[in-house]
């Protein structure tokens, strides 16, 4: 009777104590300055943990590089107190190569379950590499995952936070090998033999994020056939959702590059291109889209084999477009006038879709005395005649040197016609708000104008009048191939004052030095682009200026 007592009390406490209890004796610490915890290693044998929110009284804060690198573990609780997991923190830990050339052997992780703390703001590169998780909900507080992060799982669902601004280089990659992401060796994965047959995302929703830049193969080599794209996103690098299960491609309007190779092996049936990249992004040597005169770029960003329809903006530079869909489509275009349009291919033979009838115009209203009064940039202007000799399209383009500096700053443009001066005028009005800070930022129109930038090649200037708020910071950016090469360009800056007319007279031969990369002189015969910006690095130049362009003219 006391033994079978004995074996039900031992039975009772075993089931009492959870496998995966801890002490803190099994945790390796460091305090630091701010008298909390970065946890630097693990000591224990339990494979489920959960990291405790304090430890020997002070608050953890950090899990330091590599600090559950191969031990072996299962699944882990993040608590509410961390805000940074170190590189390869819980990587799989196969065979690593060290940075003295040595092996060294670990105990792999086989991770299939992880909960992140809702105070996490930064994950590592290579954190949670080579496990075993299927599936990862990113909170709210993250805003940086580095490279390498969660590549090599088994992941087939992510839900992304709302904070997330960076993702680094191959964080989510797919494939079917088990790679270890070490950065005490080499800056890539290590192939290893084993356990996870490489992440199978079906679908991405990144539209509650605010991602300016979606990173090098970031996606890459997944099954993914459904995604969306934050409108905060830029720019989207190379293999970025390589070999992956696109039919169906819509680029958000807003996003300024789009480099080669980026949607490579996807079979893409229909592809929207919006006007955002249409055109020479000014100032860069790079084309918004890649093209055949790009030295070391001439691959496409998308395969064009199996493309049944495509939403073309005017306009779009004639190299670009033969890289992309080659001559047959190039002849087409071309005959359509380079129109904006859906264009939509029916064996070998292309066909533009015709436009939307607009509606009727309303019967007009009897003759009134009418008075003009200027508009902002941001209302519809009365519209300008239709005999104008204003170059009306313009493209916009924002920058920042960082996230919050580039989501604070807006360009706007629009026409119309407005009393200046007594007298009624044909205007382009452009809106420049600056975010406040000390890096540089800048709102952007580039001409897109073909015939007037071939115009410029052989003008002696441009001469136009401008009335402004006094807002400073506006320019006018001529680059030219020669200045290509260190991103550059000739300039000319000008000041308004208390809405006064300011006429303002470029002559090419009078054309400021290029303001950094090599000293060179102005040719105005290898001119690429056209620009008026408005830009600054200092904290004392912010907020809002409009300025309103007229007589616009090329002499």
């Amino acid at each position: 009777m006391k033994r079978t007592m004995l074996t039900i009390a031992l039975a009772v406490f075993i089931m009492a104590v959870p496998l995966w209890a801890q002490s803190e004796d099994d945790f390796e610490v460091s305090q630091n300055r701010d008298n909390t915890i970065t946890i630097t290693g693990y000591k224990g044998t339990a494979r489920a943990v959960v990291i405790p929110e304090t430890l020997w009284g002070l608050r953890v804060t950090a899990i330091g590089d590599r600090a559950f690198y191969g031990k072996n573990l299962t699944s882990v609780v993040i608590p509410n107190s961390v805000i940074t997991i170190g590189s390869s923190a819980f990587a799989g830990g196969r065979t690593i190569t060290n940075v003295d050339g040595s092996i060294s052997n670990g105990t792999p992780n086989r991770i299939t379950s992880v909960t992140l703390g809702n105070s996490v703001t930064t994950i590592g590169d290579g954190a949670f590499s080579g496990n075993l998780l299927t599936e990862v909900v990113i909170p709210d507080s993250v805003t940086s995952i580095g490279r390498y992060a969660f590549t090599q799982n088994n992941l087939r669902r992510v839900t992304f936070g709302s904070g997330l601004q960076t993702i680094g280089s191959s964080a989510f990659a797919g494939g079917g090998v088990t790679s270890d992401y070490d950065r005490y060796g080499s800056d890539r994965p290590q192939q290893v033999s084993g356990a996870a047959t490489g992440n199978q995302l079906t679908e991405v929703n990144l539209a509650a994020t605010s991602l300016q830049t979606i990173s090098n193969s970031v996606f890459k080599d997944n099954q993914i056939s459904i995604f969306t794209l934050p409108a905060s996103l830029r720019r989207i690098d190379n293999e970025a959702f390589g070999n992956n299960q696109i039919k169906s491609l819509t680029i958000p309007n807003g996003v300024t590059r789009v480099v080669p190779g980026a949607f490579s092996g996807n079979p893409i049936e229909t592809l929207v291109i919006p006007a955002s990249l249409a055109g020479r992004q000014h100032g860069r040597r790079e084309w918004s889209l890649p093209d055949n005169s790009d030295q070391g770029s001439r691959s496409p960003a998308f395969p064009a084999e199996n493309l049944v329809s495509i939403t073309l903006p005017a306009n779009m530079q004639d190299e670009v477009i033969r890289l992309h869909f080659g001559d047959a489509f190039l002849n087409f275009w071309i005959s359509q006038e380079k129109a904006a349009g859906v264009y939509a291919r029916r064996g070998p033979i292309w066909t533009r879709e015709a436009p939307p009838q607009a509606a009727a115009p309303a019967p007009a209203p009897a003759a009134t005395a009418r008075t003009t009064t200027p508009a902002a940039a941001s209302t519809p202007a009365t519209p300008i005649s239709a005999d104008s000799n204003l170059p009306v399209n313009w493209r916009t383009i924002v920058e920042g040197g960082n996230a919050a500096l580039q989501s604070g700053t807006s360009a706007n443009f629009s026409t119309g016609r407005e009393t200046i001066q007594r007298a009624e005028r044909d205007v382009l009005i452009f809106e420049v708000t600056l975010a406040r800070g000390n890096e540089w930022r800048f709102g952007q129109f580039n001409l897109e104008d073909d015939a007037l930038i071939q115009r410029l090649k052989t003008a002696n200037g441009v001469r136009f009048k401008v009335q402004g708020d006094g807002g400073a910071g506006w320019k006018v950016l001529i680059p030219t191939t020669d200045t290509a090469s260190d991103n550059c360009f000739h300039e000319s800056s000008f000041t308004t004052r208390n809405n006064n007319v300011v006429n303002v007279d470029i002559q090419f031969s009078r054309l400021r030095q290029p303001s950094w990369g090599r000293r060179v002189n102005f040719n105005k015969s290898n001119i690429t682009a056209f620009a008026i910006q408005r830009q600054t690095d200092s904290s004392s130049v912010s907020g809002s200026s409009t300025i309103k362009v007229f007589d616009f003219e090329i002499y």
